[in-house]
């Protein structure tokens, strides 16, 4: 199910000493860092063969090699530091790789449970963004980021782009042939619940890429984008269970989508990507959808959070569609529980044993009604 033990240290100390190199590259003599980079080669073929002997092997040489490469350094302040600098690297690394890491609900396929990125606009409406101090409690609080992009001159919009900020949270930009125009959230959420496909004409691409079909006029002054955007619930994935108990069904849990061929929205140039869903099927289930029930083995889940979607109380709307599914061996059925709005198992089938990451333990931001454990 998991990688060997070997693969994953040898992959902590490739990146660490990539960050290594990437930090102290003006630092280092160029005959050192030709070496070290020469071992880098032979050390990720050694990885990718998955020749362990070889691995050991150069993955001793290549920290030796990186514990001296202080140029002209001989003092033991320097030994120390790279020391410390490696290990503060593979501490940070390796709680990613073995023990938790953050994750973002994206989209609203698991409400009213979890929140996705949603938006809010005022344009139509007359209520008024607060002032800043309101608005910086907001946004610390709630996470919720006011906004009132107004064109300041005539301009012509040819395209869309995202981009993130710290490589967490993700903006979207209207390009103009003058300006650029910036807003928080990803493009569907920004185009969509701020009514700019109403009057841009535009469509998602594969891969998730926006396009401009026509290039659309803007006059000065008029409203692009205004109200407000909540960021979807920050939530840390516990990676460290898996690795010893099985999966629960009921539990709330993340997984890749790599190899998953039904789910086509996935951008070859950033790999795989991740999903959030509730695991509703183990190997061996029959998992039947009847609206607004579901079935497992012929009964109806019995687990909470299956149980509170069927409730159809507190914004849960039951199970969507009629549908049977039979796990094999080492697949899983995930569904969403806004079934009416998720893209799940019902969709792309089964995930596959080997994509399974962790499972969702807390909310940690933002502090609102869904702050705490998650069920």
């Amino acid at each position: 199910m998991f990688k060997p033990k070997y693969i994953k240290d040898a992959e902590l100390l490739l990146k660490g000493v990539r960050r290594f190199v990437h930090y102290r590259r003006d630092l280092l003599p160029a005959a050192k860092l030709e070496s070290i980079e020469d071992l880098i080669r032979q050390f990720s073929d050694a990885l990718v063969a998955k020749d362990e002997k070889k691995i050991s092997k150069i993955g001793q040489e290549l920290t030796k090699t990186c514990e001296g490469a202080g140029p002209d350094y001989r003092s033991s302040a320097l030994a120390e530091n790279i020391e410390v600098f490696f290990v503060a690297i593979a501490v940070a690394l390796g709680i990613r790789a073995y023990i938790a890491q953050p994750f973002k609900i994206p989209t609203g396929s698991m409400q009213p449970t979890l929140n996705g990125i949603i938006a809010h606009s005022t344009r139509d409406t007359n209520e008024k963004a607060p002032n800043p101090l309101v608005r910086m409690i907001e946004q610390v609080r709630l996470g919720r980021s006011w906004v009132n992009v107004v064109a300041k001159q005539d301009d012509v919009i040819v395209g869309v782009e995202t981009y993130t900020v710290l490589k967490f949270f993700t903006r979207t930009r209207l390009v103009g042939k003058q300006s650029n125009y910036d807003m928080p959230g990803p493009p569907r959420r920004v185009l969509e619940d701020f009514g700019i496909l109403e009057w841009l004409p535009a469509a998602e691409r594969m891969g998730g890429r926006w396009m401009v079909q026509v290039p659309t006029p803007v006059r000065k002054g008029q409203v692009i984008a205004r109200g407000y955007i909540d960021s979807g619930d920050q939530v840390i994935v516990d990676k460290f269970s898996y690795h010893f108990l099985p999966p629960r069904r009921g539990e709330v849990f993340v997984f890749t989508t790599k190899g998953i061929r039904g789910i086509s929205m996935e951008d070859p140039r950033m790999g795989s990507i991740h999903y959030i869903k509730r695991l509703v099927g183990l190997p061996g289930d029959s998992i039947v959808v009847r609206e607004p029930s579901l079935l497992v083995n012929g009964e109806p889940a019995k687990e909470f959070g299956p149980k509170r979607v069927m409730s159809l109380e507190n914004g849960y709307r039951g199970y969507q569609g009629v549908s049977s599914t039979d796990l094999r061996a080492g697949q899983y059925m995930a569904m969403g529980d806004n079934s009416f709005n998720s893209y799940d198992s019902r969709g792309w089938g089964p995930v596959p044993e080997p994509n399974l990451v962790g499972r969702a333990l807390v909310v940690y931001w933002p502090f609102n009604r869904h702050w705490g454990w998650i069920r």
